[in-house]
């Protein structure tokens, strides 16, 4: 939201304190992260027309065309589709009014297009296979093995026989052991598969099978795995008995514990039975409210592999140094940053010679020791940097 601020506003909009606020009020709704990447793109063609001496905004048609052909060559095949996006996002969102004239140009939606046809094909990971929800299973109900492996693997278990994302266990505001033990019931905040305000001021209820495919009732230790540990943020209840309505994944868990189904099988070994020649039949429509659930990431990221240098190398060049609400004179004489390879998010280094961050995460290859202090400091590590804040 900063970088629109500072960089995409005050430019489009005149630097108008009115004009600020009410965009700021319409960004209320969207993601942070989404904002963040829509900027990205900006901050790339911003920078591109500095070193170039030309204006970047109000965007003109000419200059747009001439950032597209002067670095298609470095340019992922996703990059141009993405910086439409962002001015799409920009005319529909912030009411940059210029950029009727980039989204119409037909030799500029021409370049995206030919260029993202040099995208390599979309490569989804394979699904979860029956052994390895099993190991989880085990992992779980295993005492041998450390309490922090039990609840993670527990964890996973509950998102996917609960049918959701990671973002959603994030969210989680009530766990609940049915009162039969079958089921572990849950309410989740601001699911991001709530699209109006009315549904994101709605607690979304999401039931998980709390037997499993062994049908040990790994969700009975998980349960008291978590108090024993004192994870007690998610309020513990009991239900009443009968709360949990059975979900058609009940019937397929069931046929897999009995070796009926066999869903890794090939196609036309799936089913052991004559009876279970079809596929089950799907029960009644839930009524947890997640019938209707649109799937959607937990941003609106457009790259495969995004540029997160690139990203980064920009941020620094518009944004100059950037603290945030960081004290740089509570962050000592010579503070050692690493940055994740992944996500980029900063982490601080808990002493020197050290191998655990301050937030107390174990420093391993996926993370990049950084020389200098970033001119940026941002994304970072709300636990690493939570005594560095000011006052």
């Amino acid at each position: 939201m900063l970088i629109f601020a500072q960089i995409s506003l005050e430019a489009a909009l005149g630097g108008r304190d009115e004009d600020r606020n009410l965009a700021i009020n319409k960004w209320l709704q969207i993601a942070s992260s989404t904002l963040h990447t829509r900027a990205n793109h900006f901050l790339r063609f911003i920078l591109w027309t500095t070193k170039q001496g030309v204006v970047a905004l109000p965007l003109t048609e000419p200059v747009v065309h001439h950032y597209f052909v002067t670095t298609a060559a470095a340019a992922a095949p996703t990059a141009f589709r993405s910086f439409l996006s962002s001015v799409g996002f920009a005319k529909f969102v912030v009411g940059l009014g210029s950029a009727d004239a980039v989204l119409m140009s037909g030799r500029i939606v021409g370049l995206s297009a030919k260029a993202y046809m040099d995208k390599r094909p979309l490569c989804q990971r394979e699904p979860l296979l029956v052994a390895e929800v099993e190991r989880l299973e085990k992992q779980v109900l295993d005492e041998e093995r450390g309490k922090p492996d039990r609840v993670a693997a527990g964890y996973f278990l509950f998102l996917t026989f609960g049918r959701a994302r990671y973002s959603d266990g994030q969210r989680v505001t009530r766990l609940k052991l049915s009162a039969c033990g079958k089921y572990l019931e849950a309410e989740v905040a601001r699911s991001k598969s709530s699209m109006s305000l009315e549904r994101k001021t709605r607690l979304l209820p999401v039931t998980a099978n709390a037997e499993g495919i062994l049908g040990s009732g790994w969700g009975r230790v998980w349960f008291g795995l978590l108090a024993s540990e004192g994870i007690t943020s998610w309020e513990q209840q009991a239900s009443a008995p009968g709360s949990a309505e059975p979900w058609s994944l009940d019937t397929v868990l069931g046929k897999i514990r009995q070796r009926s189904f066999r869903p890794d099988a090939p196609r036309g070994e799936q089913f052991q039975d004559a009876d279970a020649a079809a596929a089950p039949a799907a029960a009644p429509e839930d009524e947890c409210g997640v019938g209707d659930m649109v799937s959607s990431s937990e941003d609106s990221a457009d790259e495969e592999h995004p540029d997160r240098e690139l990203d980064e190398a920009a941020e620094a060049e518009a944004l100059g140094r950037w603290h945030g609400r960081v004290d740089l004179a509570k962050l000592g004489e010579s503070p050692q940053f690493y940055r994740h390879t992944l996500s980029r998010v900063l982490h601080l280094l808990a002493e020197e010679g050290g191998t655990t961050f301050k937030c107390g995460r174990t420093i391993t290859a996926a993370y990049e020791n950084l020389v200098d202090m970033p001119r940026v400091l941002y994304p970072r590590c709300k636990q690493c940097f939570r005594s560095m804040l000011q006052a």
